[in-house]
Formats: structure tokens, C-alpha cells, sequence
């Protein structure tokens, strides 16, 4: 992706005491980059909607954060699957194969409940960042019983109270009569939820505010649904956000601002600025994704306030930041091939103090200049590689003044070209498929592909998360981005004005800039895994105290290995520099210094980072002017749905044999029968009543049992089956069990 990094570090500047130099920014930040490498991840997966009992294929794309190239420090990823309660359901660790390449499956469990899910992937050196930063993916998981039946689920709020009521009601597909709703539970991520029922509905009382994640689950016999929590009044908030992060006083400053409701997604509303007085200033709307922005000039010692307008209706009044004259900020303009950096000051009336321009991309220094002499600085755009390029306003002490993001788009495209072997293919027969990948000038591109083929009849290519948007986006920025493919389809001025807002908005400092400027550098903090590895104490067993120096030996059978390794001073102690297959069996005993089996062996239990990031379930909507209720993300109901759980279902009988048929639970109201002896609890046992022996006319056990049960036949050593005869020798009397005592002598039987 990356085949140079063009370094423009000037070296002009005014020397002053304290004052850091360019050529020391540069040094530090580059020493800063060496000494804390980043890496990122991207997962290909083979598709973004699966069914119970279905397998999730990928490939994994492990790189270098700086130039994108592969990277295998890291030999382990942990790929997970996380719940709309943010549980995780299923995680794997896989390691790269003997091309060096990362791939692996996650098995789907028959009986997942329907809902929205996160595929969430990470290094353990990934975690000396935030948990924003690992891999994430929305995956939906659908269950075969959405072809028959949907949800239908609202809120609403009363009396101005916390609480909102929910009314949940479920109807048949094909019918679209309402179904009876009687036996079901609801559940939220700690317990289950109170719950009443009228009118074919289940009415339910709970305050969203308390929720952590906006989701609850509805379990109705055999069917398990993800449910979204609603907001009933609509509400939104706005965020305002000078460019550069101050608001120079008495010069015209680009704000941005974006819109989200309470499910925190993007919210469209217009709305107009006035001054203190009332006075209209200026009117403004969104864009894209409850982004937007618009020009003005605020003076010194005014409030201005943002009056603004949702789709819905709602009204609010937010209070914008105030302008200030002893500040400095940072304009960007894009032309075709340039960027154009203006320094803004209050007033107009330039700064004294030396300052500097820093920028660097994913903490690489590419360029250092002094901004005292003047207050525009123009850089082709190809002097940076695709991806978020971080603009720095510095005083001459290293400290942030202002910043600035912008996003370079400067790789060529490339293309890939597919080709079949014969102009006609039978159904289900071999296709062979001949694919090249050629750059912009019309040569062939090398690297790691993956490639999943799907049918375009049920299934959509996923076009809102990709590798791009993987590494270039998701990776750089901390929160939710909604459709981050939609960026990369085009490179016209709506999408180029849209991803300028994305960079206005939603800014993280990912990198330690100020702290690596004054030779504070950071360092990991968890190591690359380069192997697997058991860790844990060894300890008295009275006192709990650990045991210096104590001996540990691991046995590992399967792989004829045996090794014995010794406790630190602190009876800490560590086997690594292994790495056998899955499900292998590790025999691991302690002893003292001197031999000594009276000790404690503490393994240490294997912890993974908390769950924070989960995708939000879409409120309740509905499709076409219709009426009918549909799930989230996805329609479960749709022709396009049914067709693909028809097929799950059909590869499912094909390598599981005959499918599962979901019936509904039977309520059994009879007494449970007690047993008076354990033997009548034996499947294949006949138990006969002392009322029937009372009333038969035989004489003896024997013969009575011989005429009740056909089949047998009484021998001198006892009752046998018929069919045992012709076997005799090996065959083995029937066992007669009276007044739950075994009777194993016929004679004895007989005087019964």
C-alpha cells in the first residue's frame, strides 16, 4: 500500500532559550515511533450474515501500523464474538500457518439469539492501547424461525417519568394474524425483567439511562430475539467543535458539529446561530451522518447560541464556545493538489511568539517548520500516503496549541480482473476462475488476498467495512463510525467533504506527541506474544507464603516432553518457548527446593480485555409505508433472508444429517411419578403390581411370568429369553427383582 515515506523536515527556525529546535521534534518523535511500534488489524470475513449452527470463515491481516507491511511479531490473534449485552458467545486464538499467514473459523452455536452481534479481534500487544482500537465488525445472526414469525416491539414515556413502558407483540409471517404471547421472559444483562400480559402483548417497565448496553433479550419458547431499548421523545444532543480546537476572537473560524440521538447514531437537523440579543447570525444543516459546518465570525465577550430543529420536531438550544483573543488556531483548505495550512489569529494582529508547525502521520514526523514569519504554509498532497495526517500548533515549549486532521487519498486504484476457464458452467459443477490484480498503470500488484463468492440472490457484498476503512479509519479514530465504506466510494467533493467532517469531528490524539516532545517517551507496556507460555506460584500450604526456588516439572505426554523449571525468589516461575496443537494435555507438579510435596500450585488463569465496543441494535422501523415490523439491520423477514436460511438450513441437514425442528415447549401438568425402588426407573424394566399377582390363578412366580411376558421360558438355572437358547451357554438368566431385592435362584421364586 506504502512504498515511501517522503521526510520534509525543515530546519528553520529562530533559536531561543527553551525553545525546542525542528530538528529535535523530529528526532524525538522518530525515536518515539522506534521505541513503541503500533500494529493493526483487519479481519476478511466470508460474509455479514450467518444462521444458527453456521460457521464464521476469515482471514486475518496483521501489519505494521507506520507502512502497512506485514507483521508477525505477534504470532497470536484472539478473535471473539460479543453479544448486544456485550458477553462474549465464542473466541478462538489462531496463529499464522507455514505461509505466515492468519486464518481461522469461529463455529456458531444452533441456538444463538437473533440480534445483532460484534466480531471483535486483537493481539495481546494490541492491548497496550485502548480497546477502541482493536478490530471490530458488525455481524448479524439470524435464527431459522425468523421466516416464520417477527417482532414488533415500542416505547413510550409517561407522565414526564424515567421509566419508559414497552409493549412487545410477535405475528405470524404469512398470516400476519398477532400470536397469542404467554409463556415468554425477557431479560436484560443482569436479570430477568417484570413483565405482564393484554391484549396479545407483553407489556414490560424499565429506565434506559441505567443501561449499559441499549438492548434486551426476549426468550419466547425455542425463539431467543435481541431487542433494542427505544427512546420514546425523540431526543438528540450536539456537539460544536472549532476547527483547530480554539475560536480566535474577531476572525472568520470554520465550526463543525454533529448530531447524535439517544441510540447514538447520527441525527439530521438545520437549525440558525444567534447572538445574545437575538440577533441571526447565520443558518446551518447537516450534511452527512448528523455532520455539518459553517462560517462565521464571533466577537470577544458575546454568547452565541445554536437553535436547532431534528426531523422529528424536537427544538433545543445548545450554548456555542466563545471566542477568545488570546489564542491561535489552525485553518486547512484543499485545493486539487495542494493543502493550503492558514495560522488564524485573534483580530487579525499576528503573534510574537515563535510557534511551530508540526505533522506527522501515525507518529511519524513528516514535517517541521516555524510559523512566526508567516501565516501560510502550502504542501502538495503528494507528499503524504493515504490515511489521517495530524496537523500540530506548538509553542516554542513542545505543547499542543492547536491541531488539526486531514485525510490524504493518495493510492492509486487497484483492479482486480476475473476470468472464467469455460463460457458455460453446469449447475454445481467446477468452476475455475483466473483473477489479476493491476494498478492504475496497468501492472500487476503482489501480495496477500483473500477472496469469499457469494450468491447476490440472498446476500450483498459488504461494502461498509473493508480494509480500508479498517486500517485507514476505524484504527485512527476512538467511536462508532457509521458506514465508513461510504467514504471510500467515491473520491468527488460530497465524499472528500464528508471525510473532512469525519477528521473535524471526531479527532482522537492516538499518539503521545506532547509527552515524546520532552523525551518522555512511552514504552509497552505487554510485550508481543511470540509463543505460548504457563505461568503461576508455587506456595506452602500452610500460611499461603510463597516458596523460594521451587522446583516445577511439566509433563506433556502426548509430545514426549518433559521439563523442569525453578521458582524466582517470590515462587514465581514461568514455562515458555512452546507451541503445540489444541487440546493438548499438560501434567504439571511442584515441589520445595529440596524435594519437599507439601506445597500449593497456583496456575495463573488466562484474563482477557473487558468488553467496551459493541455495535448499537437500529431502533424498531418499518419498511416501505408498510406496517409490518422488521428486525435491525437486516429485514429477517425478507424473500432475500428466507432464501438464505432455506439454504442454511438445507447445508445444515447435508453435513449434520436431518435438521433440527423447532416445536414448542410441552407443559406437562400430570403428577411426576415417584418411584418406589431404583430399578423401576430402568428403561427397559416391566414392573408388575402386587394387585395383578393377587388376581392371576397360577400357583407359582415362574409360570405366571412365563405366560405374562411371551418370550420366555423357564430352565433349571433360571428364567431365559427364547431367543438366548440357541446360545446357552453364553446366555445369562433374566434378573428378577422382588420387593426390590434380586432374586437370582429360581426355586427361591417359586415359593412366592
Amino acid at each position: 500500500m506504502i512504498t515511501a515515506i517522503l521526510i520534509l523536515i525543515c530546519l528553520i527556525g529562530v533559536p531561543a532559550k527553551a525553545q525546542l529546535q525542528p530538528d529535535t521534534i523530529a528526532e524525538r518523535l522518530r525515536l518515539q515511533s522506534e521505541l513503541y511500534p503500533n500494529e493493526k488489524l483487519h479481519l476478511h470475513t466470508d460474509r455479514s450474515l450467518y444462521a444458527g449452527k453456521d460457521t464464521i470463515w476469515f482471514k486475518a491481516y496483521l501489519v505494521n501500523a507506520l507502512d502497512y507491511m506485514q507483521k508477525i511479531d505477534s504470532r497470536y490473534i484472539y478473535t471473539e464474538l460479543v453479544n448486544p449485552f456485550g458477553e462474549t458467545v465464542c473466541r478462538i486464538k489462531i496463529r499464522p500457518d507455514k505461509n505466515n499467514l492468519f486464518h481461522g473459523y469461529l463455529p456458531l452455536d444452533e441456538v444463538l439469539p437473533t440480534g445483532l452481534y460484534t466480531l471483535r479481534a486483537y493481539t495481546r500487544y494490541m492491548q497496550n492501547a485502548d480497546e477502541d482500537f482493536f478490530f471490530h465488525k458488525p455481524i448479524q445472526i439470524v435464527s431459522p424461525l425468523c421466516k416464520s414469525l417477527s417482532t414488533q416491539i415500542s416505547y413510550e414515556r409517561e407522565n414526564g417519568q424515567k421509566q419508559v413502558k414497552g409493549t412487545l407483540k410477535m405475528f405470524n409471517n404469512a398470516s400476519k394474524e398477532y400470536i397469542p404471547l404467554e409463556n415468554i421472559d425477557l431479560y436484560n444483562e443482569k436479570k430477568k425483567i417484570d413483565h405482564w400480559t393484554e391484549d396479545k402483548a407483553v407489556n414490560f417497565k424499565l429506565s434506559p439511562a441505567k443501561y449499559k448496553q441499549k438492548a434486551i433479550k426476549l426468550e419466547a419458547a425455542n425463539f431467543q430475539q435481541f431487542l433494542p431499548i427505544s427512546f420514546p421523545d425523540n431526543d438528540f444532543h450536539v456537539d460544536f467543535l472549532p476547527e483547530g480546537g480554539n475560536l480566535p476572537a474577531g476572525v472568520q473560524s470554520k465550526m463543525a458539529f454533529k448530531a447524535i440521538n439517544t441510540y447514538g447514531l447520527s441525527e439530521n437537523i438545520f437549525g440558525v446561530v444567534k447572538d445574545e440579543e437575538g440577533n441571526e447570525i447565520c443558518i446551518f444543516q447537516t450534511s452527512h451522518a448528523g455532520m455539518g459546518a459553517f462560517y462565521w465570525t464571533p466577537e470577544a465577550g458575546k454568547d452565541y447560541y445554536a437553535e436547532c430543529t431534528s426531523q422529528a420536531g424536537v427544538e433545543k438550544r445548545f450554548k456555542l464556545p466563545a471566542a477568545e483573543t488570546n489564542t491561535y488556531t489552525l485553518n486547512v483548505k484543499e485545493s486539487a493538489y495542494s493543502y493550503h495550512i492558514f495560522l488564524l489569529y485573534p483580530n487579525g494582529v499576528a503573534s510574537e511568539t515563535p510557534l511551530t508547525l508540526l505533522i506527522h502521520q501515525r507518529g511519524y514526523p513528516l514535517f517541521v517548520r516555524s510559523f512566526q514569519q508567516t501565516h501560510r504554509i502550502t504542501l502538495p498532497k503528494e507528499a503524504f500516503t493515504s490515511g489521517i495526517v495530524h496537523l500540530l500548533l506548538l509553542s516554542p515549549q513542545g505543547k499542543i496549541i492547536s491541531e488539526r486532521q486531514i485525510f490524504a487519498q493518495n493510492d492509486l486504484p487497484v483492479t482486480a480482473y476475473i476470468e472464467t476457464a469455460q463460457e458455460t458452467n453446469t449447475p454445481k459443477g467446477k468452476i475455475r476462475l483466473d483473477i489479476t490484480l493491476k494498478d492504475a498503470r496497468g501492472k500487476p500488484v503482489q501480495g496477500n488476498f483473500s477472496l469469499a463468492i457469494t450468491n447476490n440472490a440472498d446476500l450483498l457484498p459488504d461494502s461498509t467495512h473493508t480494509i480500508f476503512t479498517s486500517l485507514l479509519l476505524n484504527s485512527e479514530l476512538k467511536g462508532h463510525i457509521e458506514d465508513p465504506g461510504w467514504y471510500f466510494r467515491g473520491n468527488d467533493s460530497i465524499h472528500r467533504a464528508g471525510l473532512d467532517l469525519l477528521m473535524l469531528t471526531q479527532g482522537w490524539r492516538k499518539y503521545p506527541i506532547e509527552e515524546a516532545l520532552v523525551a518522555n517517551y512511552k514504552r509497552p507496556t505487554i510485550p508481543t506474544e511470540e509463543n505460548q507460555q504457563i505461568t503461576g506460584t508455587v506456595k506452602r500450604l500452610v500460611g499461603n507464603k510463597p516458596i523460594p526456588h521451587a522446583k516445577i516439572q511439566i509433563h506433556i505426554p502426548n509430545q514426549r516432553v518433559l521439563e523442569e523449571v525453578h521458582a524466582d525468589e517470590n515462587g514465581r516461575f514461568i514455562f515458555n518457548g512452546f507451541e503445540f496443537p489444541d487440546s493438548t494435555i499438560y501434567n504439571i507438579q511442584a515441589t520445595t527446593r529440596k524435594n519437599g510435596k507439601n506445597v500449593l500450585l497456583a496456575l495463573d488463569t488466562e484474563t482477557f480485555p473487558e468488553t467496551g465496543t459493541v455495535y448499537p441494535l437500529l431502533p424498531p422501523a418499518t419498511r416501505n409505508n408498510t406496517e409490518t415490523p422488521t428486525g435491525y439491520y437486516i429485514y429477517s423477514d425478507s424473500p432475500e433472508t428466507v432464501e438464505f436460511l432455506n439454504k442454511a438450513e438445507r447445508k445444515m441437514t447435508y453435513e449434520n444429517g436431518m435438521r433440527s425442528i423447532f416445536l414448542e415447549d410441552v407443559v406437562v401438568t400430570a403428577k411426576k411419578k415417584v418411584y418406589k425402588t431404583p430399578y423401576e426407573s430402568i428403561p427397559s424394566a416391566i414392573t408388575i403390581k402386587e394387585e395383578e399377582l393377587k388376581k392371576t390363578p397360577m400357583i407359582d412366580l415362574p409360570t405366571f411370568l412365563t405366560s405374562r411376558l411371551p418370550g420366555l421360558t423357564l430352565q433349571p438355572s433360571g428364567l431365559y429369553r427364547l431367543r438366548d437358547m440357541d446360545k446357552f451357554e453364553k446366555a445369562k438368566p433374566i434378573t428378577i427383582i422382588l420387593n426390590g431385592f434380586p432374586v437370582y435362584d429360581s426355586s427361591i421364586a417359586k415359593s412366592y
